[in-house]
């Protein structure tokens, strides 16, 4: 699997597939040479059976990490133990099923995390707890990463179908100064959290201050994005002006000051 040992006409192939290791072709560590060999890897998709430590050594072989997909793998049970990633820049993360989703982002250290996308399968846009204390597991996770500051880099949030209460949405833009682009498909209930919210002592804050573009799918929830622009614009002046542009696919997007891309 080592680049060094691939003929010179089959090196550029072979980079591209090792930028995407799946792991239901390679389920345990058992089955490389190697291990190490997989520190070049730029995309890990895990499956449903991977046990915590079988999937916290995967990860630890590959200390170069730059992206780290885990798309649609069923429960999770977490990292036996934390894992150090400091070169990783972007984190997807599809859930599908209940699982310890804090238990697995706990155990991740990635201090210097650009990119974070959360992606439900379910399409319910209206908030519905299903826990028996009324709290859903994508609620504790989004609180999580809100007070302990997994990602205190993270410059851009892409959230698809994710379905929590707005108070959630609120203490996490509260904590992520540093986000200059946020993404939200069918998820509603985190245009709100971008109002701004009173503080004792520095009277009204504004979430995620940075913010240079947001983009909401479908457009029906055009109102609830204007009520928010209109509301940040009143506490700081920096929001005052936008370019609203509706998208071919049915999609808005909100560019603040010269911060489109040409």
């Amino acid at each position: 699997m080592s680049q060094r040992n691939l003929p010179p006409s089959k090196t550029a192939k072979h980079s591209s597939i090792r930028r995407s290791l799946e792991l239901d072709k390679f389920p345990s560590l058992h089955s490389w040479r190697n291990p190490q060999s997989v520190t070049y890897c730029q995309s890990l998709y895990p499956v449903a059976g991977t046990l915590p430590s079988q999937r916290r050594r995967i990860l630890e072989a590959c200390p170069c990490l730059q992206n780290l997909v885990l798309r649609y793998s069923g429960p999770l049970a977490g990292l036996s133990r934390q894992v150090s990633l400091p070169l990783l820049k972007q984190l997807h993360y599809g859930y599908s099923c209940v699982g310890d989703d804090v238990g697995l982002f706990s155990g991740l250290h990635a201090p210097n995390l650009i990119t974070l996308s959360l992606e439900a399968r379910s399409l319910s846009t209206a908030y519905s707890p299903t826990q028996d204390d009324g709290e859903d597991d994508i609620d504790r996770l989004l609180k999580y990463c809100a007070t302990h500051f997994l990602f205190p880099k993270l410059q851009k949030l892409s959230l698809y179908n994710v379905n929590a209460a707005v108070n959630t949405f609120a203490l996490l833009m509260d904590a992520t100064p540093t986000l200059l682009h946020l993404l939200l498909h069918r998820t509603p209930n985190a245009l709100p959290a971008l109002l701004p919210i009173q503080k004792s002592l520095a009277g009204a804050g504004v979430p995620c201050p940075a913010l240079e573009s947001i983009y909401i799918f479908p457009s029906s929830h055009k109102d609830s994005l204007i009520v928010t622009l209109k509301e940040r614009s009143k506490s700081c002046p920096r929001f005052a002006e936008w370019l609203c542009e509706e998208m071919l696919e049915g999609g808005i997007t909100v560019f603040f000051g010269c911060s489109r891309v040409v």
